[in-house]
């Protein structure tokens, strides 16, 4: 008997009928990174702006009344988590490549305790600023509250950044 597989919004599910008697079984199809994403809203509710569902490993932290540009939560590695400014235009422009500078050289100044990405100057054209990273083991569940309340911390940290403006 072949198991007819479905997937729905609640995940992966099957409905069987064997000699008359019918189950249904779902699967849950969660990876490691949507769970600690649960955990860290659980936990003191999350990040600003955190939403239930879950958008793949790069997540978003805005709060309310901020700028157009926000905090990305990077949590699809499993060895390392990272948070980074990233611009609210979409456009690739001189301006917003010069704005992200200035945000990585706030960072740079404001949160020299922290490890830095790099490119400074690849990630400005994109639209983004320098990381804050640490390692990180996803798959040890005993990390997870320090991984969560670091994330927290950075987080607060890069929204002062950005409701502050960087310096000129």
């Amino acid at each position: 008997m072949r198991c007819p597989f479905h997937r729905g919004a609640s995940g992966l599910w099957a409905r069987i009928s064997l000699c008359g008697v019918k189950v249904a079984v779902e699967f849950d199809e969660g990876s490691t990174s949507q769970e600690f994403w649960r955990f860290l809203k659980d936990q003191g509710g999350g990040v600003p702006g955190q939403k239930d569902t879950w958008r793949g490993p790069s997540q978003w932290s805005v709060r309310e009344g901020e700028a157009v540009d926000h905090v990305g939560i990077y949590i699809g590695n499993a060895e390392l988590l990272w948070l980074y400014i990233k611009s609210g235009e979409s456009r690739p422009s001189k301006e917003r490549a010069a704005q992200m500078r200035r945000y990585s050289w706030t960072i740079l100044e404001q949160m020299s305790d922290q490890r830095h990405g790099n490119n400074l100057d690849r990630n400005s054209t994109n639209g983004m600023s320098i990381a804050v990273r640490r390692p990180w083991a996803c798959d040890d569940e005993e990390g997870w509250l320090d991984a969560a309340q670091w994330i927290r911390e950075q987080c607060d940290r890069l929204h002062a950044i950005v409701g502050d403006g960087p310096d000129d």
